[in-house]
């Protein structure tokens, strides 16, 4: 009695620990660039400009190209992104032809748009 008790029990975890959640659906072109897109209450675009360079420079990217007049910036950085485990058992199964990743570069590009009497950074 007490065995199958605890079969029973087994099986319903096991057939519960298997239950998915629904997948969400992907986004749409429209929804990514909502996401994506802040509007400042202000028309200064020098201002806001000044402010983006500055929060970028504090997280540690290297401002690349900075044009005021056409509201264009772009700034990059290199993040290390090596596994130690990754490396170790790649060396052990590759040998000296080991490769892994190291370094990630990441890249950021910010259109500046005057939009009645605010501007929007898409």
């Amino acid at each position: 009695m007490k065995i199958k008790a605890v079969s029973i029990s087994i099986t319903t975890l096991i057939i519960l620990g298997c239950a998915t959640t629904p997948a969400t659906p992907p986004k749409t072109q429209l929804e990514i660039r909502e996401f994506q897109t802040r509007d400042y209450d202000t028309s200064d675009v020098k201002m806001v400009m000044k402010s983006l360079l500055n929060v970028l420079q504090d997280d540690s990217y290297i401002v690349k190209n900075a044009n005021v007049e056409l509201g264009l910036l772009s700034a990059s950085k290199e993040v290390d992104v090596e596994s130690k485990g990754e490396a170790v058992l790649l060396s052990l199964l590759a040998g000296q032809n080991a490769r892994w990743k190291k370094i990630q570069q990441l890249s950021v590009r910010v259109i500046l748009l005057r939009w009645a009497e605010s501007v929007k950074s898409v």
